[in-house]
């Protein structure tokens, strides 16, 4: 059982590798794909360069989970939410990196 120092109260924040990773990322999304039973989900990423490594492990978490994924690439969190408000509409899952 691996230590999960970086959920937070309202996010996840941690060092990149040591406590956010795509092995992480993966289990993210199988997890919320679990809990929440989206039917599809909203994925976008920040300009850090380890980003789109932990935008596609995620996706990849969510898609073998059954839940369709709307990649939405390189945005802010505000351009995020705007999906939600996309037909159909779409659960929103940020990612975060430190």
């Amino acid at each position: 059982m691996r230590k999960l120092s970086a959920f937070k109260a309202y996010d996840v924040r941690g060092r990149i590798p040591d406590e956010i990773n795509e092995e992480l990322a993966y289990d993210i999304g199988r997890a919320y794909a679990a809990f929440v039973e989206p039917r599809t989900v909203a994925v976008g990423y920040d300009i850090r360069k380890t980003s789109p490594g932990l935008a596609a492990a995620l996706t990849r978490g969510l898609t073998e989970s059954g839940v369709a994924v709307l990649d939405i690439g390189l945005c802010g969190t505000e351009g995020s939410s705007t999906a939600a408000s996309w037909s159909p509409p779409a659960t929103i899952l940020p990612i975060t990196t430190a």
